[in-house]
């Protein structure tokens, strides 16, 4: 799958200038948008990060909801229609659309480095750099940090410090991931994706009333893979990939 996942990626990056960081309420045609002077530097050479020429972005870096170009923190929003245009099935995937962002795994745990700063250690339980959040929850253990992504209306990355709003452990910034949301309308996708190894990768999502104030949205995604290798002694596979996840928020609507 990473030779298909390569190929895919110089497609995408090939295209970048006209494809959307899109988000609900932005023309699909838009562009992302970044603030702080960094990224306006950045923008003169990287097309994709050029602000938008119309509509607005809300995100809620600063722990309220504000449009992207208020914020005076150095901040990169993606939308869904750009997560799934580029692929985007886990953090590892973030590098490949965001400036400043790398990201490698030991031991089992996430190492993620935003403009260099990062986990500089593999010990288990040790605090990192670069916080997660998930609907403004923190998700502190490297560990649970190499979750796949799935059913997001945006992911938010802040480059620090920002120690201020996030705390200690987010001395290189912040990646807050905004969960889709109950809609009041019917609403819902599903997809599947097969690639090498036996690769194959389904998603769905369906969202809608329940009654006139209740809303609901359920999603789910499994991952299957056979592995890069083989065990000479037992013949099974090496790193290969078994995952399901599911979330089903209920939300109720004050009229």
């Amino acid at each position: 799958m990473r030779a298909v996942h390569h190929a895919l990626l110089v497609g995408f990056l090939a295209t970048t200038s006209s494809q959307a960081f899109a988000q609900a309420g932005v023309p699909a045609g838009s562009t992302s948008q970044t603030s702080a002077t960094d990224d306006a530097q950045q923008g003169a050479t990287d097309p994709s990060l050029t602000p938008a020429p119309a509509g607005e972005i809300l995100v809620t870096a600063q722990r309220r909801e504000q449009a992207l170009q208020d914020v005076t923190a150095s901040v990169v929003a993606i939308g869904a229609d750009r997560l799934d245009e580029a692929q985007i099935n886990n953090l590892q995937d973030l590098q490949t659309i965001v400036p400043s962002v790398n990201f490698g795994n030991d031991f089992n745990q996430a190492k993620i480095f935003i403009r260099g700063v990062g986990a500089n250690t593999s010990t288990t339980g040790n605090a990192t750099g670069v916080a997660l959040h998930v609907d403004g929850a923190v998700v502190s253990r490297a560990e649970a940090q190499l979750t796949s992504l799935f059913d997001l209306e945006r992911v938010e990355v802040l480059r620090g410090p920002q120690g201020t709003l996030y705390g200690r452990n987010a001395t290189g910034g912040s990646i807050n991931l905004i969960t889709a949301k109950p809609t009041r309308d019917f609403s819902g996708y599903a997809r599947a994706t097969y690639g090498n190894y036996n690769q194959l990768v389904t998603e769905a999502a369906i969202s809608g009333p329940i009654t006139d104030n209740i809303l609901f949205r359920v999603a789910a995604k499994t991952e299957n893979r056979d592995g890069f290798g083989e065990n000479p002694v037992t013949g099974n596979d090496v790193d290969d990939l078994g995952r399901w996840m599911a979330r089903a928020p209920l939300v109720r609507v004050l009229r």
